[in-house]
């Protein structure tokens, strides 16, 4: 898990923010609420980073990248489960989630919450309902970034106290070269 603060001026979060307030709430596809590439380009700085864990050339999974607005709060899960069936155990997918708040959250919006180390393995639905030990949820602003991996397992961090909205953006992104199976079918694109 890396936190990077302030990663993108407030003028681009205005902006981003101002157009996805004139979308319909819950989650929508990145692509389709705001330019990718646009939001890719103001993510450079963040590249290297995602190069040391995936390598040269990583790849989007650009069906996979969301703008999330005054949703319903996610329960405990890792991004590396998605489409695994649970049939039998697997490990997470070598992928890596990059989470941009464009609002100050963890106070009077919801944040995010984790537990510390990444896992090896992913944890079933039934394993996801038991006390899972002490988490971290700090208060984040407009612009940071958190980066990790798919064995990271977390939820939103919501409390009774938080009366405002949440507006944030997820992207993923995996290694180029032969595409898991379980993302078969999904839509990817180099990141340029």
């Amino acid at each position: 898990m890396l936190h990077l603060p302030a990663l993108l001026p407030a003028a681009t979060l205005l902006r981003w923010r101002a157009t996805l307030d004139t979308q319909p709430g819950g989650s929508l596809k990145l692509a389709e609420a705001l330019d990718i590439g646009e939001v890719l380009q103001a993510l450079r700085p963040l590249r290297p980073l995602v190069e040391q864990r995936l390598g040269a050339a990583p790849q989007v999974i650009v069906s996979q990248c969301w703008a999330r607005r005054a949703m319903p709060a996610h329960s405990w899960h890792q991004d590396g489960a998605l489409h695994h069936d649970f049939a039998t155990p697997a490990p997470p997918l070598p992928m890596w989630t990059a989470w941009l708040p464009l609002v100050d959250c963890g106070v009077h919006a919801p944040g995010l919450e984790w537990l510390l180390p990444s896992l090896p393995r992913l944890l079933s639905p039934a394993e996801l309902q038991q006390p899972l030990g002490a988490v971290q949820h700090p208060a984040l602003g407009a612009g940071d970034l958190l980066l990790f991996d798919g064995g990271l397992l977390h939820r939103s961090h919501v409390t009774p106290a938080m009366t405002l909205p949440r507006t944030s953006i997820e992207l993923r992104f995996i290694a180029a070269g032969p595409v898991p199976t379980r993302l078969r079918g999904e839509t990817l694109r180099p990141w340029f």
